[in-house]
């Protein structure tokens, strides 16, 4: 065993005296573990690597010749091998992917699911830790069978358990009809300034009343209810409007450029590798008005339906002629300040409006102060303490 890990080297010796210079070897403790008599000038032997340079030495200037014939061991295996880095490197590669392999998660199987689908459990599982290359003693936590069922209120009950590196997540949904017990919630204070226009409380301690002025985040309607000698927490629920003022300012060019002609088409490529991309281009990823960008993610998928967090990217870029045109008046203005605002709000209405229009330097401005009726009231969330 020392021997193979050490090495050693096959020679050819010859010599007009064999049994002399072999006597001269044994003399100077130069071990031969194999002796082969070729005819009476020439044996072969097989010596350590580390004895060769002395015989070498010791056989100097007696007229004997030393021939290589083969090099023995690991030793040698070993540097031949070094000489070979490409090999080298895919050789330690093999064995550290043999290593991991069966310690990791590279595939993610959902059973059980009839109205959630796969790609919303999987989604799911990602942000609580069900990862490619994730430990398999991590994603068989508690942990992460809980985060899924607070992320997916449709679930029941979640098993995470794996099959070599595969990651098989069991679940069990809601029959239709049961609906997960939600807790009460919190308080409703005002979202904005306003002057309340109408209260309609459900549940809850009224702390407001009509007419009266009230700030953003001022508490209107609180979640306790006062018994006389306790008070019980059952949340807050009310529909609370107020009239409210906004102002702000809608902007936009009074000129712009428009797509004409077809000039020519580009195409580039890139590989994604989980949630790093690599590019084979180069450019500053802005586009001109003239450009069309459009992706295209095909992911490799191995025999079974496991698909590889690997995917081509295919760009295609379009490019166009483009030509001055005009842009929008300040009807359009008006009316998209007017959707904006209504997209504002929880609900109501726009009472009155005063405007004002501005135009400089290509540039087209409405700057407008509104007064609306609208619900104010939103609800938040109250942490309870149970001592």
């Amino acid at each position: 065993m020392w021997r193979s890990l050490s090495g050693c080297i096959a020679l050819r010796l010859t010599s007009a005296d064999i049994g002399g210079t072999l006597n001269r070897l044994t003399r100077a403790n130069i071990t031969i573990s194999t002796l082969r008599y070729i005819n009476e000038l020439t044996v072969e032997l097989d010596i350590l690597r580390g004895d060769y340079r002395r015989l070498c030495r010791l056989l100097e200037g007696s007229g004997a010749k030393i021939e290589v014939i083969k090099r023995k061991g690991t030793y040698w295996q070993l540097k031949e091998l070094l000489r070979r880095p490409l090999l080298s490197v895919g050789i330690a590669l093999y064995i550290l992917f043999v290593m991991a392999v069966p310690s990791r998660v590279f595939f993610i199987q959902v059973e059980g699911n009839r109205i959630v689908s796969d790609r919303q459990i999987i989604e799911a599982a990602e942000g609580c830790g069900i990862l490619f290359g994730a430990s398999r003693r991590q994603v068989r936590s508690e942990r992460v069978k809980n985060g899924l069922l607070e992320k997916i209120p449709q679930l029941q009950w979640v098993g995470v358990n794996t099959k070599g590196c595969v990651a098989v997540i069991s679940v069990r949904e809601r029959q239709e009809g049961e609906v997960k017990e939600e807790s009460p919630k919190g308080n409703i204070i005002a979202s904005q300034d306003a002057i309340i226009q109408g209260i309609t409380v459900l549940r809850g301690t009224q702390l407001c009343r009509v007419g009266q002025a009230v700030k953003a985040g001022q508490l209107l309607v609180s979640g306790y209810k006062d018994y006389g000698l306790s008070l019980k927490f059952t949340g807050a629920e009310a529909e609370i409007y107020g009239h409210t003022e906004r102002s702000f300012d809608t902007v936009t060019l009074t000129t712009g450029l428009n797509r004409r002609k077809f000039q020519r088409r580009e195409e580039k490529f890139s590989l994604i590798i989980g949630k790093k991309q690599i590019n084979f281009y180069k450019d500053s990823g802005i586009l001109h008005t003239s450009c069309v960008k459009m992706y295209k993610k095909t992911f490799i998928a191995l025999p079974g339906g496991y698909i590889l967090p690997i995917a081509i990217v295919k760009i295609e870029v379009l490019y166009y002629d483009t030509a001055t045109v005009k842009g929008e008046d300040f009807a359009f203005l008006e009316t998209a300040s007017r959707q904006y605002l209504k997209s504002q709000m929880i609900a109501g209405s726009i009472l009155t409006a005063s405007v004002s229009f501005s135009e400089q330097d290509d540039i087209c401005c409405i700057s407008g102060r509104y007064g609306c009726l609208e619900m104010i009231g939103c609800t938040t969330n109250e942490e309870l303490w149970n001592p």
